[in-house]
Order: C-alpha cells, then sequence, then structure tokens
C-alpha cells in the first residue's frame, strides 16, 4: 500500500484535503521570531501583517520528516509527497530525510514530487495527481504522470507589493521596479519552479481582469479541470474573480477557492491574489 500526502502550503484548505482520503503536512511559521503552529485565526494574522509584524516560512527539520515518513515504514506502506517549488522553499531537510529513510528502509519507496509550483499552483497538481492516485495508480505511473501535469497548470497571481517576494530572494529588484501602489505586477511560475514578471498594469482591478483573460488566452479544456483561486484578505475581490469565471465557463465550472498558508502569506504578503488553470503546457 502507498500513502499520498501533501503539506497546507497548497491551499487546498484541510477539510477539501480531507474529504480527498490524503494525508496532510503542516507547516510551522514564525510570527516576529516566535514559533506558531497552522491552528491559527486567520484574520488576527492578516492584521498582525499590517502591522508590519514579520511572518517567516519554517522549514521542518530532517527528524521531523523522518518521523512522519517512518510511521508509514513501519506500517509497510510506501509514500508519495508532493511539495512546493524548491526554488521557493529550503527542502534541504526534506532530501536529507529521504537519504536517511533510505538507508534504514531500503525495501521501502519515498517518492518526492517537486511540483514546480506555488500555493494554488501545487494545489491543483495536489488534486490531480491524488485523483489518480484514489482510482489505484501504483507510484511509478503516479511519477510518470507527474512529470506530465506538473507543467499543465498555470498560475498567476498579484500583489499588493513585491518587497517581500524581493526581501526573500525570489524576485530580482530589477524585475518589478517600477511596482507602486497604482501600478501592479503580475507573476508567474516557470517551468522550473521560479517566480517569473509577466507585465505591469495599472491597479488591482486591473490585474484581475487580466488574469481572466490569460484563462481566455492560454487556457486549454479547463472546464474539464478545476479552477483555483487563492487570496489573502481581500475574500471580496476574490469572489468577484469567481463570478467572472463563472460568467464565462458557466456554473458547472469546478472552482476550488483557498487563503494563502502563512508560509504562503510571507512570500506573497497581505492583499495577492492568484488563480490556476489547465494549459496545454506553461508558457514560461
Amino acid at each position: 500500500m502507498s500513502l499520498f500526502f501533501v503539506d497546507n502550503n497548497c491551499d487546498l484548505g484541510n477539510e477539501l484535503i480531507g474529504k480527498m482520503s490524503i494525508e496532510c503536512i503542516d507547516f510551522p511559521y514564525l510570527l516576529d521570531g516566535k514559533v506558531m503552529t497552522f491552528d491559527y485565526d486567520y484574520s488576527k494574522l492578516v492584521s498582525k501583517s499590517k502591522k508590519l509584524l514579520k511572518i517567516e516560512a519554517l522549514e521542518l527539520s530532517k527528524e521531523n520528516y523522518v518521523s512522519i515518513f517512518k510511521q508509514c515504514f513501519d506500517r509497510g506502506d510506501d509514500v508519495i509527497y508532493l511539495y512546493a517549488s524548491e526554488k521557493i522553499f529550503n527542502t534541504k531537510n526534506l532530501t536529507d530525510a529521504k537519504t536517511q529513510l533510505e538507508q534504514l528502509y531500503p525495501d521501502r519507496k519515498l517518492l518526492l514530487i517537486d511540483s514546480c509550483s506555488f500555493s494554488i499552483g501545487q494545489g491543483l497538481i495536489s488534486y490531480d495527481i491524488a485523483m489518480q492516485y484514489r482510482n489505484g495508480a501504483t507510484i511509478s505511473e503516479i511519477e510518470e504522470y507527474s512529470y506530465k501535469i506538473k507543467n499543465e497548470y498555470a498560475l498567476y497571481l498579484t500583489v499588493d507589493t513585491a518587497n517581500t517576494l524581493v526581501d526573500n530572494g525570489l524576485v530580482p529588484s530589477t524585475m518589478v521596479a517600477g511596482a507602486s501602489l497604482s501600478v501592479k505586477p503580475i507573476l508567474t511560475i516557470d517551468f522550473d519552479g521560479s517566480f517569473q514578471l509577466v507585465e505591469k498594469v495599472s491597479g488591482k482591478k486591473r490585474a484581475v481582469s487580466k488574469m481572466v483573460d490569460y484563462i481566455r488566452q492560454y487556457g486549454s479544456n479547463v472546464a474539464d479541470y478545476p479552477i483555483g483561486i487563492v487570496y489573502s484578505d481581500n475574500e471580496t475581490q476574490a469572489n468577484e474573480l469567481r463570478e467572472k469565471v463563472v460568467e464565462y465557463f458557466g456554473e458547472e465550472a469546478k472552482i476550488l477557492m483557498g487563503r494563502f498558508s502563512p508560509s504562503n502569506l510571507s512570500i506573497v504578503g497581505v492583499g495577492a491574489i492568484g488563480i490556476c488553470f489547465h494549459v496545454k503546457k506553461k508558457s514560461v
């Protein structure tokens, strides 16, 4: 038997993950230097972020990863774990844990899949692969399928400020030069799993409208796959984006709504909003 793992940074939400009958790893985070758990009040978290209390992503220790997966191996189960892009989050502890576990359990399989994506992009890839898993696909089949499907979901997002992206070393300041309260950058995740600038537009509303335009321009069989919308504190704007998608694809469109995890919020900041959908192949 094998177990399929995702983590809370996929932004699908615990309720949906529970319905999918898969496992979830919850990442802690740092709030002004204090280690916090995933059990939090989102509105209070956003409020603290607005007060400039620093939120930082925190990777699990190698020992935590070993403990989680060791329990599975002790029961005779293999493990599949799909995680966010290693270009965005540090995965050294994860790879070190894999090395140790392979030495301890040479007959067990730990398949690590880099989604080469972020947030709801990681989420929709997880959702898609979870359907393969639930339909009985083997680990080898899932591994082969993952190479294909992770390049078939495009994520676009806009942020209120690119400061956190620059501070985290995820985009150079030259890439987002000129972004301001009135000029918003629209970003995507490339084949390699890195942030890339698509364009800069005037105002948040224009940025959101452009993201809907991208679905029309680049989407492929969009209505046959889930569409993901992710946001932080701007629920009204997220619902407006959802309405625009429904207007174009109809009520039958499967739209998954999520909120940025604390770790993801530490990267994109308050006010960020994004959309993910199926494409024939990522354009960058």
